[in-house]
């Protein structure tokens, strides 16, 4: 099956999928609305992602290893009677996950050092009180290459515009229409 490189990618993704399955259509589903205690606890668990996040970023300098940012974050989360979400989910050995350049996503801490150009993606997940909050970031190790300085900015406004529209009764299609 000879395709231009995006003509007909819904036709293709369609054909692939197993026909037997059956998706929910999410703009369907009726939105689940949680008690003060609920999202308190939501919102407990995410700010300490947020603030784990932040010393994540804080260890990430140039020299430094992924595994020192692993430790920060690590420390910042037990410091808080919390537990890191990754550790031993699918087997994964570490309490964060750290993506280095051209490595897309759930990268493992190891000890190569930081260098001035890298780009590093740290993304965090902390379980608190029966909740997990989840979030990561993008950070620029010394001069970064400005195309990838560019495709940073540009996702993350991306990212906000989509953020700016969610409330109770936008359906979920309209994030990717305002990405």
């Amino acid at each position: 099956l000879q395709l231009g490189k995006f003509q007909n990618t819904l036709s293709v993704l369609h054909m692939s999928a197993n026909k037997d399955q059956d998706f929910a259509d999410l703009n369907s589903l009726p939105i689940v609305r949680h008690e003060k205690e609920v999202i308190d606890k939501l919102r407990d668990s995410a700010q300490l992602a947020s603030s784990t996040l932040s010393e994540g970023m804080k260890a990430a300098v140039q020299g430094a290893t992924t595994d020192d940012i692993d430790k920060a974050v690590h420390e910042h989360i037990i410091k808080h009677d919390a537990y890191p979400t990754p550790i031993d989910y699918m087997h994964f050995p570490k309490s964060v996950c750290t993506s280095v350049n051209e490595v897309l996503c759930h990268g493992i801490p190891d000890e190569r050092p930081l260098r001035s150009g890298d780009y590093c993606n740290i993304d965090v997940t902390c379980y608190l009180n029966g909740y997990h909050g989840d979030n990561s970031a993008m950070v620029m190790i010394g001069k970064v290459h400005p195309d990838i300085q560019k495709l940073i900015r540009v996702t993350r406004e991306a990212m906000f515009k989509a953020i700016e529209i969610c409330k109770p009764g936008v359906p979920y299609s309209k994030i990717g229409e305002v990405i």
